[in-house]
């Protein structure tokens, strides 16, 4: 049956409306991301952390999640060089929460800025009662070498779309989804299992550049044995996007023995299609 005009219209309209309200929030993320990387470069390091991190903000240190805050509060100031830029982004339907990821380089003098080495960073943000972007989560993996000279920006070509759940019970599903994920990576000794991954995922593992293609993610082998135990969740209030974070054991062999590392976990799941999937899976 046609729509009417009148309706078609309306209905034009709307997604038009939501289409750009979508692009604002996106953009006010990414100016966030790159206003805290400025303030780490005009100020200090330690500025920029305490001013983007509140009580909220998980970190992981020494193979635990912390309380980001509370670490950058312990620490002195330095002259220390970290800057950082967003090459993808994306966000929830509710324009709430969302997350970036790109190289961050770093060196000892922020007056010179020379760099002298670089990771990839992986932030998940969240709007505060004020409607200010502050950091959920912020996890570094993966190697970028600034020589690469890396700043396309991208983001999803999957605009997220609100998952009409109780925020209480879409929370218990998907804590229970990331556990029972954990329990079949567990068995299985390895950190993933593609089935469970968009199209459009990343993966970030320690000392290795980014997989970004579902080639390049398929025909990676992990070195090791992965023991997870999942920590939290966090939804977006639309309940399209969320993240979970744990710990991991990995365990390799060195001079014929088994050596135990711990490490954290990181994961931003989206709803595509209906179901949960994993778009950013980092381990660090």
């Amino acid at each position: 049956m046609r729509i009417p005009i009148e309706r078609h219209v309306i209905a034009c309209l709307l997604l038009f409306s939501l289409s750009y309200c979508g692009a604002q929030d996106l953009q006010s993320l990414v100016d966030a991301e790159k206003a805290f990387a400025q303030t780490s470069v005009d100020k200090s390091a330690r500025t920029a952390f305490l001013e983007y991190f509140d009580h909220h903000t998980v970190a992981f240190t020494n193979g635990q999640p912390v309380f980001g805050r509370k670490d950058w509060e312990k620490r002195p100031e330095t002259n220390s060089y970290l800057f950082w830029w967003p090459v993808y982004a994306d966000i929830a339907s509710s324009g709430d929460f969302g997350y970036t990821t790109g190289p961050a380089v770093f060196g000892p003098d922020r007056t010179t800025r020379e760099t002298k080495g670089g990771i990839y960073y992986s932030t998940v943000w969240k709007k505060d009662d004020n409607g200010r972007w502050k950091v959920l989560a912020d996890l570094g993996s993966s190697t970028y070498s600034p020589t690469e000279n890396g700043a396309t920006f991208k983001t999803s070509s999957r605009p997220a779309h609100a998952f009409n759940d109780l925020t209480t019970e879409a929370k218990r599903q998907l804590s229970a989804l990331d556990k029972s994920y954990n329990g079949e990576l567990n068995e299985l000794k390895t950190s993933f299992d593609y089935a469970y991954f968009s199209d459009e995922a990343r993966v970030y593992r320690r000392n290795l550049p980014p997989l970004t293609s579902p080639k390049a993610i398929k025909e990676y082998n992990d070195g090791g044995w992965y023991s997870f135990q999942h920590s939290q969740a966090h939804l977006a209030s639309s309940n399209d996007m969320a993240l979970t974070y744990g710990t991991v054991k990995i365990t390799t062999m060195k001079d014929g023995k088994e050596v135990a590392i711990p490490a954290c976990y990181l994961r931003v799941w989206k709803i595509e299609e209906g179901e949960w999937n994993i778009v950013l899976d980092v381990i660090n």
